[in-house]
């Protein structure tokens, strides 16, 4: 899950595009067959829903890498389901995401922030750290 929608574009729980096509491709290089999707939006909140910061070009360069993208689901089932059940769900910093995380029960990648983890989930910063690469296959197998 990747927040937009209800963000302004300098708000520091924006967490970088790159952030997310680096971890795209370190799991593609463990699985390079992998079906990887998106689930966002570029529509705010209902209460300030004319206040548009964001629009579906901004996911063009997910699309350039070959990722699905999901933008605006009207409901909460189907995106749940499919991050409940993903092999590897990489977070945002947002609420939206933790009901499918703690349903997780494979590799779960959060940036950071959260404060008690779950057993299966690897922190997605600070890859200089030398125990990274080591997490993150363990995360994936």
């Amino acid at each position: 899950h990747m927040r937009r929608g209800d963000l302004r574009r300098d708000d520091r729980r924006v967490i970088p595009d790159e952030y997310y096509l680096d971890v795209v491709r370190q799991v593609r290089k463990q699985a390079p067959d992998a079906d990887v999707h998106i689930w966002s939006s570029v529509e705010n909140c209902e209460a300030y829903r004319k206040l548009k910061h964001w629009n579906t070009s901004d996911f063009d360069v997910f699309r350039r890498a070959g990722i699905t993208v999901h933008l605006d689901d009207p409901g909460l089932v189907e995106p749940w389901a499919h991050l409940a059940r993903a092999d590897v769900l990489v977070l945002s910093q947002s609420a939206f995401s933790f009901v499918p995380a703690y349903l997780n029960l494979n590799c779960v990648i959060f940036h950071g922030a959260h404060s008690a983890p779950l057993s299966n989930w690897l922190d997605g910063t600070h890859q200089d750290r030398t125990t990274y690469k080591r997490e993150f296959r363990s995360c994936m197998a």
